[in-house]
C-alpha cells in the first residue's frame, strides 16, 4: 500500500470520533465519505494502480 492511501485511510477513526460527538452527523458523514472516495480515486489514478491512469489518459486523448 502506498503512503498517500495509508494516510487517507488513517483518518477513518478520527472521523468516527467526530461523527460520534457531532450534532450534524448526517452532514458530516456524507461530506467525509464523499471526500474520502474522491481522494482515494485520485490516488488510485495518479499512482497507476491497476492501469487506471492508462484509461484516464485514453479518455483525455479522446477529448482532444
Amino acid at each position: 500500500m502506498n503512503i498517500a492511501a495509508a494516510l487517507a485511510l488513517q483518518s477513518i477513526p478520527f472521523a468516527g470520533l467526530a461523527i460520534a460527538v457531532s450534532e450534524r452527523r448526517e452532514l458530516l458523514l456524507v461530506s467525509y465519505v464523499g471526500a474520502l472516495g474522491i481522494l482515494l480515486s485520485v490516488i488510485a489514478m495518479i499512482d497507476d494502480y491497476h492501469g487506471f491512469s492508462e484509461v484516464f489518459g485514453l479518455a483525455v486523448d479522446a477529448l482532444q
